[in-house]
């Protein structure tokens, strides 16, 4: 705003001249589409509720595309989010649903139904106190670098994209010179603190739901 304040006041003058020109900087749909944020990034961290108990919430994923080893290609993980217990699990390609829910009762529910049931409540409480510090730590840390931004449903907003790669908002022929921002976009509804829909045209093939940052 100020370089452009000092262009103009070389030529012009008027009352609250440098007002009107911070508000039509602010206002500018062109300086917004392009101009990079010096703001820091929006929405604070959203740490995920702690489990009470062991193998009360699990997390599971697939390693695949690995070298056939006894006709095994492809690793079950199962990692318990408390104790960060893991287990990995060979399976074979290709595996249904059916497959994966018996080697799961097999190999990890049936191993610690006992343990579940026979651990000291204190170790438990003691354990889910020190991940729940640590967890505060990181969100003290992480809030400090961050803001706290909220919008109303109609509000209307810009999207940053990657031009490269979402083509189908805005495909230009130089993507180096494409816009940073896209929009403004209404918002169609609130899915939690940090995301949003947003009503975006039919032929965009990309999802609607967006983080705030």
């Amino acid at each position: 705003m100020q370089k452009t304040y000092q262009r103009l006041v070389r030529e012009f003058f008027w009352v609250v001249m440098k007002r009107d020109v911070a508000r039509f900087v602010a206002e500018c749909t062109i300086c917004q589409r392009n101009k990079r944020s010096s703001l820091a990034p929006a929405g604070l961290l959203q740490p995920l509720a702690l489990p009470d108990q062991i193998w009360e919430d699990l997390s599971m994923d697939f390693v695949e595309g690995l070298p056939k080893s006894a006709g095994y290609s492809v690793i079950f993980v199962v990692v318990d989010r408390l104790s960060k217990s893991v287990h990995f699990i060979p399976l074979k390609h290709p595996f249904t649903t059916t497959l994966v829910a018996t080697t799961f009762i097999r190999e990890v529910v049936r191993l610690h139904v006992d343990e579940y049931l026979s651990r000291r409540d204190q170790v438990l409480k003691e354990l889910r106190g020190h991940l729940l510090r640590a967890q505060q730590l990181m969100k003290t840390q992480a809030d400090g670098k961050r803001r706290d931004v909220e919008y109303m449903v109609g509000d209307r907003v810009y999207l940053k994209l990657r031009p490269y790669r979402q083509v189908t908002v805005g495909h230009k022929r130089n993507e180096k010179l494409a816009p940073r921002f896209y929009g403004p976009f209404e918002i169609v509804e609130r899915i939690c603190k940090v995301a949003y829909k947003l009503g975006l045209p039919i032929i965009v093939a990309i999802h609607p739901v967006f983080h705030v940052s």
